[in-house]
């Protein structure tokens, strides 16, 4: 169902790399297609894959401060997978520890 939800927000869903159709798919999946339709300026940047510029505007909203800005916390871990500064691979390591 999350992933439905993505790829119908973003039509290119399946030409993204796997750790940002990830990062959708975990955005819709805590909080509804409906909430992420909202962030109009993240899902265009995602749409054209100019990585920084999802990441930026996924930052710049409450919600990252509402969940955790934290590398290890998800609006942080979120955004550093879209900016290309983190993997998701290497987040879920870091939790295990």
């Amino acid at each position: 169902m999350a992933v439905t939800g993505a790829k119908n927000l973003v039509p290119n869903f399946d030409d993204l790399p796997a750790d940002k159709q990830l990062v959708l798919v975990d955005l819709v999946l805590q909080h509804g297609r409906a909430w992420l339709v909202k962030f109009v300026n993240t899902l265009e940047a995602v749409k054209t894959q100019h990585w920084t510029v999802a990441a930026d505007a996924l930052q710049d909203s409450s919600w990252f401060h509402e969940v955790g800005s934290l590398p290890t916390q998800r609006g942080g871990a979120d955004v550093a997978v879209l900016a290309g500064t983190a993997t998701a691979a290497s987040i879920l390591a870091s939790r295990g520890k």
